[in-house]
């Protein structure tokens, strides 16, 4: 069990989205206690992570992770990871992970990731299953929602997954495949949507930060719905609202 905790943003409100993400993030320590880390992408398009081998509560503390969200970012993904195939000493196997141009986040566990790899020769530097997922997604050559579902088909196992392309950064996909939880929240005041393993996460984030609620609307994903993320999603969902 490992959490995921992020978010897309029109960046209008970034000391208010900090207070809650961090919280956010924080919060999601309860899902996995072994390793930390975020993907920042700023509206430049650049991506930067940072992770290491240490609990969420002192992730957020550290100078990297406040250096790196002070950049004011327009999206995040973020892990929690509970390990189970790789040790998190090796930062390599911790999340977020990098395979070619995809760079994501993975809830789950994967058991045909040997048979995968032989089968497509994937080039592979960590010992986490979660690995074959972002090298086989890097394959594609044009990302959608048809071609994410086809490739995530030759999964075995179990996942929730959020994930960019760097070629496109501007956009999060999230997918909630079988076994893994992953909840969407809107707020249409911030201008922001948030996704996490967990509601309570969002909520107590809002909570402890004294955010208001009034504009949030949360909802989990069904098994194998796919959203995909962006600025432009976000002012469209404030004019269905």
């Amino acid at each position: 069990m490992c959490g995921i905790a992020g978010f897309m943003t029109k960046g209008l409100h970034p000391k208010t989205i900090f207070r809650i993400y961090t919280e956010l993030l924080v919060r999601s320590v309860r899902r996995g206690y072994d390793a930390t880390g975020v993907a920042v992408t700023l509206a430049s398009g650049k991506i930067s992570v940072a992770k290491g081998p240490i609990v969420s509560p002192r992730f957020v503390e550290d100078p990297v992770y406040q250096e790196v969200m002070s950049r004011q970012p327009i999206g995040v993904i973020g892990h929690t990871r509970a390990a189970t195939k790789g040790s998190p000493k090796y930062n390599r196997n911790n999340h977020p992970l990098i395979g070619g141009n995809i760079v994501g986040v993975h809830n789950g566990g994967i058991l045909n990731e040997a048979e995968l790899t032989q089968r497509y020769h994937l080039s592979r530097k960590a010992e986490v299953d979660s690995e074959v997922i972002f090298a086989l997604l890097d394959r594609i050559e044009l990302l959608n929602e048809e071609s994410i579902r086809q490739t995530l088909s030759l999964l075995e196992g179990t996942y929730a997954l959020a994930f960019q392309n760097g070629r496109d950064p501007q956009k999060i996909w999230l997918v909630r495949g079988p076994g893994r939880p992953l909840v969407v929240g809107y707020d249409t005041r911030l201008e922001t949507t948030w996704f996490a393993s967990e509601s309570a996460f969002i909520l107590k984030a809002y909570k402890t930060t004294r955010i208001k609620t009034k504009d949030l609307e949360i909802h989990e994903m069904r098994e194998g719905e796919i959203l995909s993320l962006s600025q432009s999603s976000i002012e469209k969902r404030q004019k269905m609202v």
